[in-house]
């Protein structure tokens, strides 16, 4: 079984996505996501990822929380996240992990996966994570 972290989305209302992740590691698989958010969430997620090398001290990091609420810009209150995928530096040569934290309304239900990944898949999901920028319409991103 192949490793993979994906985002789906798609708009709800003017204002607010229905987020979707799915990730699959070492036989593990979760899935998730919050049902209100909004969709410059992602697009600061992808902008995030354009770093080049990620350090320890600025990891690119996708957080939502109950308490995620439009704003300008979009912010969220201090609550613990609903959905967290995060892009890690494993040590100086190049090697990253991709972490997803996905949690139930009840904080005991969630689940933590983490997987290997490289730059050039962290490319390509970000090249189909820009597909959509901006644009009302459903979309998918796949790190493998």
């Amino acid at each position: 079984m192949a490793n993979y972290l994906q985002i789906e989305w798609r708009p709800d209302d003017d204002w607010n996505d229905v987020i979707h992740v799915s990730m699959v590691s070492s036989g593990f698989s979760a899935t998730g996501g919050p049902y209100y958010a909004h969709r410059a969430f992602l697009a600061d997620f992808g902008k995030a990822l354009d770093r080049y090398p990620i350090e320890l001290d600025s990891t690119p990091e996708l957080s939502i929380s109950y308490g995620t609420f439009v704003g300008n810009p979009p912010k969220s209150i201090d609550l613990p996240p609903v959905l967290s995928i995060r892009i890690e530096p494993v040590d100086l040569t190049g090697h990253l992990i991709a972490a997803a934290l996905i949690t139930h309304s009840d904080p005991d239900q969630r689940a933590e996966l983490r997987m290997a990944t490289t730059y050039g898949a962290l490319q390509r999901f970000r090249e189909q994570l820009r597909e959509t920028e901006g644009l009302p319409m459903n979309g998918v991103a796949r790190l493998e």
